[in-house]
Order: C-alpha cells, then structure tokens, then sequence
C-alpha cells in the first residue's frame, strides 16, 4: 500500500512538474515572438503621413499622396500613400519610375506599384525589368522577397486603387522580410525605410532613399 501511495504521489509530482514546463515553454515563446508586422489600413496612413513628413525624406522626393478611386475599387482600401516621381533606377542606364506605396488588405502590409521608362520615356515591360532587377545570383539562392521564385515577384497589373495599368511587387514574402527586421506598426515612419530597403533594391532604387537617414547632430 505505501509502494502505491508512493506511486501516485510520484506521478502526481511529475505531472505538476511537467505542467510548470510547459507553461513556461509558452511563456517564454510568446516573448519570442516577431514583432507583428502586419499593419492595418489606418496604421498605414498614419506611418506614410510620418515618413512626408520627415525632412530627410521631403527632400529625396517622397509626397504623401491621395489617389482618385476608380468607380469599382475597393471602397474599403485606403487610396492614401507615398509618391516618389523621376526616380533614377541603377538595374539599367537612362532608366526612371514613378513609384508608389500603397496598402495591400490581402496580405495587411505595404505594396510597391511603379512604372519604369527608358531614355525614350517608353514604358519598360514587366519582363525586361525581371531580366535587370537584383536577383539572387543563382536560383538556387534564396530571396527575402522572392524565394526561389524570381518570376513571381514581378508582375504586370492594375493600379489597386486607380486601376492604371502599373508593375507591382508581389507582397506575399513582405511580412516574412519585415519580421526579420524586427519593425512593426510602432516603429513609425522606419517601417516604410525598412520596407524599401528591400523593395527598393530590388528594383535599383537610389541607396540613400532606401536607408534610414543619418542622425542628427546634437548640439
């Protein structure tokens, strides 16, 4: 009898035991966590409004900019983000774009449509641009972006908001991207930075609107 008093004790211990465990694994994976990098709409009007408004980005060209909803876009996107004009892309000489940020709700982070031109100011086809943007140099090589899927990144469509046609970056690999970076909707206008740096050198973007700008002097 005391042998099967003993035994249960045992067991009633190790049960507890095994109960701390595992409520402490769950803790301390909770704090482990990715910062959440998944944004709303509203967080991503309020993060583009920041990142106008900051001097170093002003002067590189950005506007916060309020697009015309086509008749049957989603009312429920919102048609507020960032315009950068005549930006001069590195992947291919005497090329520019006209890029814009705006607000995917399918995947809740921030899209990249643009549209490149050559000396000509003839419209540069999504195929030609894969053939010059800065790929992995093998396709075995994995991407933040694009995985080992390079021609699924880049793609040619409609404007999301203005049904223009446009290029966009697919953004199904952006959220995955952003919580290697560790920013979220509370690291204000730096989220968009962080999103260009990858974005943005994907495509040849200028470095210095693809970085975050450099401190100020204290005086």
């Amino acid at each position: 009898k005391l042998q099967f008093l003993y035994f249960i004790v045992l067991t009633a211990c190790q049960r507890d035991i095994y109960l701390l465990v595992v409520s402490f694994k769950k803790k301390c994976a909770r704090g482990n966590k990715p910062k959440k990098t998944m944004i709303s709409g509203e967080e991503f009007v309020a993060i583009c409004d920041s990142f106008a408004g900051e001097q170093h980005n002003k002067k590189l060209g950005w506007v916060l900019k309020e697009w015309e909803r086509a008749p049957h876009a989603d009312p429920d996107l919102p048609h507020v983000g960032l315009e950068a004009r005549n930006v001069v892309l590195s992947i291919g000489e005497g090329l520019k774009a006209d890029i814009n940020i705006c607000y995917d709700p399918v995947f809740s982070v921030p899209k990249l449509c643009f549209l490149a031109y050559d000396k000509e100011d003839d419209i540069i086809r999504a195929d030609k641009l894969l053939s010059l943007c800065n790929l992995p140099d093998s396709v075995s090589e994995s991407h933040p972006l694009i995985g080992n899927q390079p021609d699924a990144v880049l793609s040619a469509g409609l404007h999301p908001i203005t049904s223009n046609y446009t290029i966009n970056l697919h953004p199904c690999e952006t959220g995955s991207a952003l919580s290697l970076m560790n920013v979220s909707a509370s690291s204000g206008w730096l989220y968009i930075t962080s999103f260009l740096s990858l974005h943005g050198n994907f495509i040849g973007m200028p470095s210095e609107m693809c970085v975050p700008p450099p401190p100020r002097a204290v005086d």
